[in-house]
């Protein structure tokens, strides 16, 4: 199956794979496997959570991740037979974002392997993108980083609103919309930046997105832990996402309250 054009299908030593065309090598299709990466002393493994494994390695100059989907909860493991594998929806999902007018990491390439309709392996290669996580953009001299852009810092995060406001107003929940998953270019210097989308396989589309998805998008990216954020920065956030979200003007008070109370309760679970 093509999600969009540009792909070849086959299947290499019992793993189904995607690769885009510009990427279909011999060399870069061995180098790939979790026991080859590894012992790869050009690939550098990254810190995740337990359930993935990401590597980054480079491939004729470029910068290329790597991440290996780890189905180690029992849930995971009972219902894979009867859903698309994490790496398949990470990469259809990036389809639909970038359909919708939303940036994200090129995918080049996708795998997966099953025995009876359980997964085996399932992973998906990323072209790098020169940007920054929003949590390190915020984090690391954020003056220094708003100079870089020359925007201030009411228009940044007014525009970060658009941005999310405009995902939800199509209809697009994310799934695990925080600040290490929105990465921005930081060196345009013309008051503009592009926001790219990570961890995209808990994406869905709605026709009308469910309040509750809705907020528990906004609990996450609201991190009322993170106190390089204020209070002014977080109503432009919300003006701006309003904005883009008419239908919420009217009940804006009680979507602020939930909004907030959603954010409190995810602040105590961790």
């Amino acid at each position: 199956m093509q999600v969009y054009p540009g792909y070849i299908e086959r299947d290499l030593d019992g793993t189904h794979l995607w690769i885009r065309e510009d990427y279909h090598r011999e060399e870069l299709l061995h180098r790939i496997g979790p026991e080859a990466l590894l012992k790869d002393a050009d690939a550098v493994k990254i810190q995740t959570g337990r359930l993935t494994a990401v590597f980054r390695l480079r491939w004729e100059e470029k910068e290329l991740f790597v991440k290996f989907f780890l189905y180690k909860h029992w849930r995971h493991v009972v219902k894979a037979p009867f859903l698309k594998t994490k790496g398949r929806l990470a990469w259809e999902n990036a389809g639909m974002l970038l359909q919708e007018g939303f940036k994200t990491p090129p995918v080049i390439l996708v795998g997966e392997k099953r025995t009876f309709g359980f997964v085996q392996k399932s992973f998906f290669v990323t072209e790098a993108v020169e940007a920054v996580s929003l949590r390190s953009f915020l984090k690391e001299s954020f003056k220094d980083s708003l100079l870089k852009l020359s925007i201030s810092r009411v228009n940044f995060f007014y525009r970060l609103g658009r941005v999310i406001g405009s995902l939800h107003a199509k209809g697009i929940y994310h799934g695990d919309l925080n600040l290490g998953n929105l990465w921005i270019t930081a060196s345009s210097g013309n008051g503009l930046f592009d926001l790219y989308f990570l961890d995209n396989e808990g994406a869905r589309s709605f026709r009308s997105l469910p309040n509750s998805r809705r907020l528990h998008d906004l609990r996450d990216l609201n991190d009322i832990r993170f106190e390089a954020i204020s209070l002014k920065d977080r109503l432009w956030f919300l003006r701006a996402y309003l904005n883009e979200n008419p239908d919420l003007r009217p009940h804006k008070k009680r979507f602020v309250r939930e909004l907030l109370e959603a954010s409190i309760r995810r602040h105590k679970r961790k």
